[in-house]
């Protein structure tokens, strides 16, 4: 499903290691010049590592111990820097950046460190897709999936495309041995 989302032009693979590599140093940063900030309830809970081995700077988010409570007033501090007029462009490109992050992070799937969970909904609801809404998208994503017309669908011919590329000699083998 990851794969797939990145035949949007939201999730496009080619932003990936732009926003991996940068957004962990705008984060740290954005937290020192603003340390009242009120996105605090949820920036706060956005942690700056670097990995001294790997010499690679990434965002934590711990999971562990967090209610339903805490992790709706995570979201709804999200939303507020996503689309609050008390945001300023700077804020809602870092809020905005982050639900990419956690994308190109973990994909859609749940980890320690993972924080997909908590985008906002308002998020995924406003979102657009060229001439349509992102769920619009995924729905026909969905209804090729279900139908098994998988030509209808530019987004599964591409993905099946890059699939076989990397995937065809192992798909192959052993197919004449049956």
């Amino acid at each position: 499903m990851s794969y797939i989302f990145t035949a949007s032009e939201v999730f496009k693979a080619s932003k990936r290691e732009d926003i991996l590599k940068e957004l962990p140093s705008r984060l740290k940063k954005y937290k020192k010049e603003n340390p009242d900030s009120k996105f605090g309830p949820f920036i706060n809970h956005l942690n700056y590592r670097f990995d001294k081995k790997e010499k690679l700077s990434r965002i934590e988010f711990i999971n562990a111990g967090k209610d339903n409570y805490q992790n709706q007033v995570i979201r709804e501090t999200w939303e507020d820097m996503l689309v609050s007029e008390h945001s300023s462009e700077e804020e809602k490109k870092l809020a905005n950046d982050l639900v990419l992050y956690g994308f190109y992070q973990s994909g859609v799937t749940f980890g320690p460190y993972s924080f997909n969970h908590i985008v906002p909904v308002r998020y995924w609801s406003d979102l657009r897709e060229k001439d349509s809404s992102f769920n619009e998208f995924l729905e026909k994503l969905l209804n090729a999936t279900k139908t098994g017309n998988y030509n209808s669908s530019p987004e599964f011919n591409a993905f099946t495309k890059q699939f076989v590329q990397n995937h065809g000699k192992s798909l192959t083998c052993g197919l004449g041995e049956r």
